[in-house]
């Protein structure tokens, strides 16, 4: 009979549309960051400091050396007290986010251990300051 064809149609699709509601409450959704809102409206300190970044004569580099990460800093600042905070951010559970105080040696370099990372990628947000110039230096980081 159609009419029962019809309903069971009706009934099944209600049963997958109401599955589908239950799935998408149950999706775990983390913000970038809970302060969101301040930190856009202080966005062009923020370019402001990319800038003095960009027109270092060296860039902020990094790479994995004897089971730890290397951030070296541009050598032009050495002498000067270098201070902020390297901040590892995982797009994918924002659990995983990690904040270093930056610590330098006297060649601007600062290691830091693998142990603090889990596998995957991350976001590496280098903020300093040398004197009265503040840096900024992002980039992608897989471990």
């Amino acid at each position: 009979n159609w009419g029962h064809g019809i309903f069971l149609t009706i009934v099944g699709f209600m049963l997958f549309m109401s599955f589908m509601v239950y799935q998408c409450f149950q999706l775990n959704v983390d913000l970038v960051s809970d302060d969101y809102y301040a930190k856009e409206i202080a966005f062009q300190g923020q370019i402001d400091k990319e800038a003095n970044a960009n027109e270092l004569a060296q860039p902020v580099t990094w790479n994995v050396e004897n089971e730890q990460l290397k951030v070296v800093f541009p050598a032009v600042q050495q002498g000067k007290e270098l201070t902020g905070t390297i901040h590892f951010f995982r797009p994918s559970h924002d659990a995983y986010d990690t904040t270093f105080a930056i610590q330098v040696n006297p060649e601007n370099v600062q290691y830091l251990p693998l142990e603090a990372f889990r596998v995957g990628k991350y976001e590496i947000q280098l903020e300093w300051k040398v004197d009265d110039n503040a840096y900024y230096h992002k980039g992608i980081i897989v471990f």
